[in-house]
């Protein structure tokens, strides 16, 4: 057996991380969070010192890929505090645009 890598160990400890914090609605599936939220009841974690959605941890660390900053996990399952990789679909972001209009 090979042994494991500094970045495999430390995605196993995200998952376990994410999961202690995970309450499994068998009837739907979700894994919800029970860690803190944001005013809208998303789930969020720090990584790093940054603050970032539980979705898309969990999207990049089960489905072995990191978002483009662009892009974002969506649940299919509309609750906010899920975070089950299965219910993500990614979505691109619509950019927020500041206008100025100056004279009208």
């Amino acid at each position: 057996m090979k042994p494991l890598t500094r970045e495999a160990i430390k995605v196993q400890l995200h998952k376990a991380r994410l999961l202690l914090k995970c309450e499994i609605d068998e009837k739907t599936g979700c894994w919800i969070w029970l860690g803190s939220t944001d005013k809208r009841g998303y789930g969020h974690i720090k990584v790093d010192g940054a603050r970032i959605p539980v979705t898309r941890l969990a999207y990049a660390l089960w489905k072995g890929k990191a978002l483009p900053p662009d892009r974002k996990a969506m649940r299919t399952c509309k609750n906010p505090r899920c975070f089950n990789p299965v219910h993500a679909r990614v979505k691109r972001m619509k950019l927020r645009r500041t206008e100025n209009v100056q004279g009208q």
